[in-house]
């Protein structure tokens, strides 16, 4: 769920150039949205693989953040990037 309200639509827009950017929040925005229905079905059938077991899927969704906390070393920094375009 977090993937939806969370990252996307706050820092994939500011990849993309100014003269693109409403675009490119609208595809961050929605691919979003494909991700979080992706992951509420893939979280369905990792319920069932683990035998119904809530604290056994929890801990394997909660490695999510870990692979955040690798992933964002290689990520772009934008913070120093020119407003204006």
């Amino acid at each position: 769920m977090a993937l939806f309200f969370g990252w996307l639509p706050l820092y994939l827009p500011e990849l993309f150039p100014t003269r693109v950017r409403a675009a490119g929040s609208g595809i961050a925005y929605n691919v979003g949205r494909f991700a979080t229905a992706l992951g509420v079905m893939v979280a369905g059938v990792l319920f069932a693989a683990m035998g119904g077991s809530y604290p056994k899927v929890g801990a394997t969704c909660g490695l999510i953040y870990l692979l955040g906390l690798i992933v964002i070393w290689w990520a772009p920094d934008t913070s120093k990037k020119n407003i204006g375009g």
